[in-house]
């Protein structure tokens, strides 16, 4: 199912989780607070109060997304026993429904107005 607002964008898996990792076991769910989600000009930037990182991405168009750290986390470890995720994979934004999905993993976030 495809929905006219939903933004999709192709990123390097393995980056994506790498970053992901380091926020997550290097800080923790509870120290980690809100996980901002950004695609601008062609990058996937990952930023939380503790760091984050930059993705080369492919894809249309830009978006905003706030995730919970818990939330942010279950997307994460959909992939924690594989010890290195390649290829690349789809990000998919979705406002309408209030998510964010990659892979196996979809969870709610917000998307601030400008």
């Amino acid at each position: 199912m495809s929905v006219d607002n939903e933004l999709k964008f192709h990123i390097d898996r393995s980056t994506f989780f790498q970053i992901g990792r380091v926020l997550q076991r290097g800080i923790g769910k509870k120290a980690l607070g809100v996980v901002n989600l950004s695609v601008i000009d062609c990058h996937l930037e990952i930023e939380s109060d503790w760091g984050g990182g930059h993705i080369p991405c492919k894809g249309e168009g830009e978006v905003a997304a706030v995730l919970k750290a818990k939330d942010f986390c279950s997307l994460i470890t959909t992939r924690y026993r594989e010890s290195n995720p390649t290829g690349e994979m789809v990000i998919l934004f979705s406002p309408e429904f209030n998510s964010v999905s990659v892979d196996r993993a979809g969870v709610p976030a917000k998307f601030p107005t400008k």
